[in-house]
């Protein structure tokens, strides 16, 4: 049974006009059958694929999504909303694509044809964003993994965009074949083709003038940036033509070390200048108290100067929110909350909600889709850090202008087409859009080594990601060398390195200092006027950032900080130092021997008032006096790790053993010796501890 009448678009029926509420009629009825159908199998994905998740909680993380029972049917209502609206929308292009070629728009026409766009939206999806859909497809096994493998590698993103373009031409043409008389009549080719026009000359790149006054600074960083996977360094694998080629043009700190392998306090230390004793920041969960960083930091000396600041960044950079820098504008996710992880966990479960929302707009309705971490679509952050470049570069005033991507962090789960650039097309493991271990579920296997075919996945998999972040490095700079803005520095960096399985380790950067110093290596590149290109030997650390970017832009230094201008001259024997963060499994994943306390879902608690995930206070101590400490001078690596008795202590010569294999400490004694001593006067410069007879850092209270 056909639904209404056989005009073309509504209004324009051959056939004598009807009152409004008649001509509307079969609009709405395809509106209502798209909606309809897409809710159906909403509803029907929340009871396959929500459920099973739901039953999986333990019993601690389930009683808390109880207690947020009202946010979690808001939020699936709001979701609900969404897909109906999507399908109504079908429903209704549908009607059109039907009277366009002159066929009757029967329910069943309707139905079936807005199933096949709503279907088309989730074939495009799955082939830019495989991972996004890699557990309900690729991990299920059979013929969903056989049907994705064939969408995203057979068929590919780039035909499948072709195709449906194609599609939509032959339509087009057939439609004015048809409708040619009709269309001329009501002038809608002219009206047309000056929508096209528009279209046409909005798309054209547009020339950007900046009218930023003074010296600006941009800071591209990236989530666990290993510089020795750049081409440059080595890697035979063409990851970063852009990086590179910015290489040879800026000054390149050739070893830059973090004071500690974990975002938050690294990020913190990178804007204060000071270790993570000084600022409070220990791990990736701080409580309120110390999230107000009560010390100068890079944002708020520069706003003194008058500069604007902000910060823009996608899932991993939630404690841009949680801790308080003093950036005028934050575009990051909110701090991680029992609600933010229940609206995640929920929305990357449901396929319809991950076709439909994921993208850009997508993201405007559902801000949480930003937040997933196999989401991390690099291009889409590039076009929120150029709506802020635009404008900071709109006001007289210089800026501080911070991004920071995610893509290059675990899961390494970029879009095509990097998400294959380097992986075997033969490969039949868990991981082959993303690295497997996402959900909480995945923390007791954390530790565990993979097999060897695994690991060259999940490595092609980071170097897929570096390729990805790498463009957009280049895309950014284009756009910066177009404004004709030559008073600016520009930064490249990373907040940490990280883990790819070397000896001993697997991918917990932070967790110890096996493995060489991958995890706590990252890039740093600087250039701007008054910085000669070329290469900065000598040992470099995260706390250097601050004092080296207020030394390029002339500006006094705050007093008392622990790093030091990377412009100036570094003495051969300078030592920096390093702390571990919070080992994830308990027991089971933390390093050999050392203090032992329990896996991470018993050590967080919601925090009353921001709801925030945080580490309870009972166990804050206990984190703290067990981690790994290492004071690096030169080559050598001296490691402490606190045990039950005395500490172990280690050196390692880096040079000769980069991935710290050897234990040289009872063939080195005056070198243990002399850097335990400075390692040792490094730790009692913590306000809120001590050392006790045991040499464990221990809070004062304790002694």
């Amino acid at each position: 049974m056909p639904i209404g009448g056989s005009g073309f678009l509504p209004g324009m029926s051959s056939h004598p006009p009807a009152s409004r509420v008649s001509r509307a009629r079969p609009w709405l009825e395809a509106a209502g059958l798209g909606a309809g159908l897409l809710l159906a199998l909403h509803l029907l994905s929340l009871g396959a694929f929500l459920l099973p998740a739901w039953r999986q909680l333990t019993g601690q993380v389930r009683d808390e999504m109880s207690a947020l029972t009202a946010h979690i049917l808001g939020f699936q209502a709001a979701l609900i909303l969404g897909v109906v609206l999507v399908g109504a929308l079908c429903g209704v292009a549908a009607r059109v694509l039907l009277l366009g070629l002159g066929l009757r728009p029967s329910r069943l026409r309707v139905a079936g044809l807005g199933a096949l766009l709503a279907a088309a939206q989730v074939a495009r999806t799955i082939a830019h964003r495989p991972a996004l859909f890699e557990d309900m497809l690729w991990r299920a096994g059979g013929l969903r993994a056989r049907f994705q493998v064939a969408l995203v590698e057979g068929l590919g993103e780039r035909n499948l965009d072709l195709l449906l373009l194609g599609l939509g031409a032959a339509w087009a043409v057939a439609a004015l074949v048809r409708h040619h008389r009709l269309l001329l009549g009501r002038k809608a080719l002219f009206s047309g083709g000056a929508v096209l026009l528009v279209a046409l000359a909005s798309a054209l790149p547009m020339k950007h003038t900046s009218q930023a006054k003074g010296r600006s600074i941009i800071i591209l960083a990236a989530d666990s940036l290993r510089p020795d996977r750049f081409t440059s360094e080595g890697n035979p694998r063409d990851t970063t033509p852009h990086l590179d080629a910015l290489r040879s043009k800026s000054l390149w700190v050739a070893n830059h070390f973090v004071p500690i392998a974990s975002t938050t306090a690294s990020w913190t230390s990178l804007l204060t200048g000071v270790y993570p004793h000084r600022h409070g920041i220990r791990d990736l969960f701080p409580r309120a108290e110390v999230s107000n960083v009560l010390l100068p930091t890079l944002p708020r000396v520069l706003a003194a100067q008058g500069y604007n600041t902000a910060v823009v960044s996608d899932y991993a950079g939630e404690m841009f929110n949680r801790v308080r820098y003093g950036f005028d504008v934050v575009d990051a996710p909110p701090e991680t909350s029992v609600e933010v992880f229940a609206d995640r966990e929920s929305f990357q479960r449901l396929p319809l909600a991950l076709a439909f929302f994921s993208g850009p707009l997508g993201q405007r309705l559902f801000p949480v889709a930003r937040y997933l971490p196999v989401n991390a679509d690099p291009s889409v952050l590039t076009e929120r850090v150029l709506a802020q470049l635009e404008r900071l570069e709109s006001s007289d005033k210089p800026f501080l202008l911070v991004a920071f991507y995610s893509v290059t962090h675990a899961p390494f789960a970029p879009p095509m087409p990097d998400a294959n650039a380097y992986t075997r097309p033969d490969y039949t493991g868990s991981s082959r859009y993303s690295y497997e271990l996402q959900q909480l579920n995945d923390l007791a296997r954390v530790s565990d080594r993979p097999a060897d075919t695994d690991i060259e996945q999940i490595r092609a998999l980071y170097d897929g990601s570096l390729r990805a972040f790498d463009r957009e490095v280049g895309r950014l700079v284009e756009r910066l060398e177009a404004d004709g803005v030559q008073d600016r520095l520009l930064v490249v960096t990373g907040d940490h390195g990280e883990n790819l399985f070397e000896p001993g380790t697997t991918t917990e950067h932070g967790k110890w200092f096996e493995g060489g110093d991958a995890a706590n290596r990252t890039a740093l590149l600087l250039q701007g006027p008054g910085i000669t290109p070329g290469t900065r030997e000598g040992l470099a650390s995260g706390v250097d950032l601050m004092p080296t970017l207020l030394d390029a832009l002339q500006l006094k230094v705050p007093e008392g900080l622990d790093g030091r201008s990377l412009l100036q001259p570094l003495p051969e024997d300078r030592t920096v130092f390093a702390e571990t963060t919070l080992w994830l499994g308990g027991p089971r994943s933390q390093p050999p021997g050392a203090l032992t306390y329990p896996a991470l879902l018993e050590l967080l608690e919601v925090e009353p008032g921001t709801n925030a995930l945080v580490l309870k206070r009972s166990w804050m101590d206990r984190t703290v006096t067990a981690k790994l400490r290492a004071a690096r001078r030169g080559p050598w690596e001296l490691v402490y790790m606190p045990t039950n008795e005395s500490p172990r202590w280690r050196l390692f010569d880096l040079k000769a053993d980069p991935h710290a294999q050897r234990d040289l400490s009872s063939e080195h004694p005056d070198v243990t010796a002399s850097l335990r001593a400075e390692l040792l006067r490094w730790m009692e410069q913590d306000p809120l501890r001590w050392l006790d007879a045991r040499e464990h850092l221990v809070y004062r209270e304790e002694q």
